[in-house]
């Protein structure tokens, strides 16, 4: 019982960084910054020592404008920032538009101009969640040795999430790339969740053979408790291993995505020759 509210736990929290959640804090965010900042324009005033009078709550609402953008920002820090700026140009929109339509004293206006950007933001999350995918891994052939027994080959692989790169010889016909993932149920994925998922191994492959160089080992019990317990789990549609398997070919690179559905998804890359 421990592992599993410990694992459903670790899925919360990934889910909020990841889903409207985080969306909805960023808006929660702006709105009590433009809050504060109405009443800052509107002539709070301002003792000798710089503090705001308190009988407007200006202070209350300025902590809770930072603590809401601290927690959809969460540990992700500069990553987020990167991968979600459209996001926080939108928490950054709401802390603008409030105070303007509060200082111009129709109320309505206010109201119809966060309507319409929420319902806005609804959508356009919703398209993406369930349209988009996620780039994990960029994987390079870097040479192919034919023995009398069996084909190597060498990878460089590059971690996305970490901008980690290592080198992987695997043995086979072909290289691939195994990862754990869980499927979420449609009502998650509408709020915004995105795939979770766990780089397992880079893997050669023949007709009958499956060589493996596991990558993530750390995480196993956690994984091993989410496939047991799926069940338990409220959101979870399924959790299982996803392998993709690819014909080798020295230079080429591929970026790898895991999509909506949780297939992973192999590309050539921009800078592929």
């Amino acid at each position: 019982m421990e592992w599993i509210n410990r694992s459903y736990g670790q899925l919360l929290v990934y889910l909020f960084q990841t889903s409207f959640a985080g969306v909805m804090s960023l808006f929660g965010a702006g709105f009590f910054l433009g809050w504060f900042a109405v009443g800052y324009i509107r002539g709070v005033e301002v003792v000798a020592a710089g503090k705001i009078e308190k009988r407007r709550g200006g202070w209350l609402k300025l902590i809770l404008g930072i603590g809401l953008l601290s927690a959809a920002v969460g540990a992700q820090g500069a990553s987020f920032v990167g991968d979600y700026w459209p996001v926080l140009l939108f928490g950054l929109l709401t802390g603008i538009v409030f105070p303007l339509a509060h200082l111009v004293t129709v109320s309505a206006l206010g109201l119809l101009i966060l309507g319409c950007a929420f319902l806005l933001v609804i959508l356009s999350w919703t398209l993406h969640a369930f349209t988009g995918k996620t780039a994990i891994l960029q994987v390079r052939v870097r040479s192919i040795e034919n023995t009398t027994e069996q084909q190597r080959i060498s990878l460089i692989v590059t971690d996305l999430r970490t901008k980690d790169e290592a080198i992987y010889y695997v043995n086979g016909d072909k290289w691939g790339v195994s990862a754990n993932v869980v499927l979420f149920e449609d009502w998650v994925v509408f709020l915004g969740g995105k795939t979770y998922y766990r780089l397992n191994s880079i893997v050669g492959a023949t007709d009958t053979t499956l060589d493996r160089r596991v990558i993530d080992t750390a995480s196993e019990p956690l994984w091993q408790e989410l496939e047991q317990n799926e069940e338990h789990f409220p959101g979870i549609r399924a959790v299982y291993e996803n392998i993709i398997l690819k014909e080798p070919s020295v230079g080429s690179e591929y970026t790898i995505f895991v999509d909506h559905d949780g297939s992973l998804v192999p590309e050539p890359a921009v800078s592929a020759p």
